[in-house]
């Protein structure tokens, strides 16, 4: 009785680790901040608030020709949401892949689609947020990666 007792007891202990590494695995990054990245001839800061599953993002490019700025709202709960402004269409789809927050785009303008997968993720010590971007159109397709570091 005494060995059923204790083998209970030890498939117990095992769940409750088991969940709790199942949870801690959950985590999932706050992108919170302000965030500055520095290229040649360019400089681009973004300030970001985050309150999952809301994700406000206000971005600042300066460079040597010209600049730009603009203000983004979105929903990082998966689910589609269209905009449709002046012969300009998009939808977009925002969800958490692992500890990696994966923006999804499709732009239409006239007889033009783009289709812009951005994946975000940061630095273990949160001080670096990398974004991972492929660009595919009727040009072709596009890679890059930017890194911004926290202020």
């Amino acid at each position: 009785m005494l060995g059923t007792a204790m083998r209970f007891d030890a498939g117990v202990r095992m769940l409750t680790i088991m969940c709790a590494v199942s949870v801690f695995g959950q985590q999932r990054p706050n992108f919170t901040g302000t965030w500055k990245e520095v290229k040649p001839g360019w400089v681009q800061i973004e300030k970001i608030e985050h309150q999952d599953p809301y994700l406000k993002k206000v971005t600042e490019g300066r460079g040597t020709v010209f600049g730009f700025g603009g203000k983004w709202e979105y929903r990082t709960d998966g689910d589609e949401h269209a905009e449709n402004i002046e012969g300009w269409q998009r939808w977009s789809t925002v969800y958490w892949q692992g500890p990696a927050l994966v923006f999804q785009h499709v732009e239409k303008v006239g007889y033009r689609v783009t289709f812009t997968r951005e994946s975000w993720t940061l630095s273990d010590n949160g001080q670096t947020l990398t974004k991972a971007r492929r660009i595919v159109n009727m040009d072709g397709v596009r890679e890059g990666t930017d890194t911004f570091q926290k202020q």
